[in-house]
């Protein structure tokens, strides 16, 4: 979660409030236009969604839907502009991922004009595994930054204090078949990590942990409208199972709770020698910590990242 100032975070969570909105485009690192409520800007919204029922393993794409009314065709709009989204109060806002433009629908009777953009995540469906600069020997770490130096951004980790102790050489490298988008490959470093990969408000590619007490908000009666509250999830066995159907299993074999079931990850597909110290890696940090699944409607926080 973005620091904010406290008269900030009063504001955002009044019980009559309003959210003030600024939309900054960039071609080429270079301001065209800017967008304000009081001027151009019609609507905002942005859209975050995650896998049901995935406590860990899987990758987060933004995306923006945007309004801008532009009476006299003025605004020349261009695939892959960046758009950069400011939400908060009149003195303070708070920043989102960098957006690129994807769709522009310019409506002649409305006079207005329809973008919808994604952050970075939506670029890496684009560009496949073979693409990618790698070096042997190789670790997980490594691996991630080389997927972010292709993608044009910093790779960060998020309460991630260990990592599968294994280095990848020519004649063990990962599985990848050259043809798997880097969104495949960054779903892959999450699951072996134990991580949700996104992209941050500072436009970093992030691999955060979960962990226990690691909460950026709470979220009080007085600020939801509806909540439903699923079963609670706690992780007692990490398992893989290759592509020719061989299962492995961490060391601590508990089928009390919830049983997590790596499928054909190429991490670990080639490490015949060390997939249980893997798997007990990811076991070992995340042992403890209770997931619920839940749908909420509520009021939001801008400064929250995911």
């Amino acid at each position: 979660m973005q620091q904010m100032s406290a008269s900030w975070l009063t504001d955002m969570t009044a019980p009559s409030r309003i959210v003030e909105a600024k939309v900054e485009v960039y071609r080429d690192s270079a301001l065209v236009y800017t967008f304000l409520p009081e001027d151009y800007l019609s609507s905002v919204k942005i859209e975050r969604t995650t896998e049901n029922g995935a406590m860990f393993g899987y990758t987060l794409c933004q995306k923006a839907s945007l309004e801008v009314i532009d009476v006299d065709g003025a605004f020349v709009l261009e695939k892959d502009d960046e758009i950069r989204i400011f939400l908060g109060t009149e003195t303070e806002l708070a920043k989102n991922p960098i957006f690129y433009i994807e769709e522009i629908k310019r409506d002649e009777v409305k006079k207005n004009i329809s973008i919808v953009a994604y952050d970075v995540i939506n670029k890496s469906v684009k560009s496949l595994q073979k693409d990618l600069v790698i070096t042997y020997p190789i670790d997980i770490e490594g691996y991630a930054a080389a997927v972010g130096s292709h993608l044009g951004v910093e790779v960060i980790w998020e309460n991630v204090s260990a990592f599968p102790e294994v280095t990848y050489e020519e004649e063990t490298r990962p599985s990848f078949s050259g043809n798997e988008t880097l969104r495949q490959v960054l779903t892959a470093i999450a699951e072996i990590t134990g991580t949700l990969c996104y992209v941050n408000s500072e436009n970093k590619l992030c691999f955060k942990r979960l962990t226990r007490g690691d909460s950026a908000t709470s979220i009080d009666k007085e600020l939801y409208f509806e909540l439903k509250l699923g079963e609670p999830l706690a992780l007692t066995k990490v398992s893989h199972v290759s592509d020719l159907g061989d299962v492995v299993s961490g060391s601590v074999d508990d089928n009390s709770g919830f049983h997590y079931i790596m499928r054909g990850n190429p991490f670990i597909e080639p490490a015949s020698t060390f997939p249980t110290d893997m798997l007990d890696c990811v076991y070992n940090a995340l042992r403890g910590v209770t997931f619920y699944q839940y749908d909420i409607r509520w009021r939001g926080n801008p400064a929250l990242d995911i």
